[in-house]
């Protein structure tokens, strides 16, 4: 039969007299823990807060990375620790804000006539594009008397 398979005997007798390791055994305990965990929380556990209720309930120390490697052995999907943004609706959505600039001792100057200099006044409007901001900036001169 080894012959057939082209396996070495050698090999043949060592996967059948095979005994798991304690660290097989181990992960195989844990990840029945971490299974029992995840289906009691409706599957919407991470692996921070897997591995704080093994320590907490069951009284085990294991590491994050760990948690991690057996839950993806294990196919199940690591949950975001931030939820994801929700599209706003057409109300919500609110018309480009416009900032400006007013200098009340500029204003009071140029109506007593004491300015002769010109005077730059300037508007900047920022746009949220797809994440992005664009600003335009908008110079106006006004001139003393």
């Amino acid at each position: 039969m080894c012959r057939v398979l082209r396996v070495n005997r050698s090999t043949y007798y060592k996967f059948l007299k095979h005994k798991p390791s304690k660290r097989e055994l181990d992960n195989q305990i844990y990840r029945k823990q971490i299974l029992e965990i995840y289906t009691k929380a409706n599957k919407r556990l991470g692996v921070k807060s897997i591995k704080v209720i093994l320590q907490r309930d069951y009284d085990t120390k294991i590491s994050e990375g760990r948690i991690y490697r057996l839950m993806k052995n294990m196919a199940l999907p690591k949950m975001a620790t931030v939820k994801p943004k929700r599209a706003l609706k057409e109300a919500q959505k609110t018309p480009l804000k416009t900032y400006s600039s007013k200098n009340l001792i500029l204003t009071n100057q140029i109506k007593s006539g004491q300015q002769t200099s010109p005077i730059f006044l300037s508007d900047i409007r920022n746009m949220s594009i797809s994440a992005q901001y664009l600003i335009s900036i908008l110079e106006n001169v006004l001139l003393g008397n």
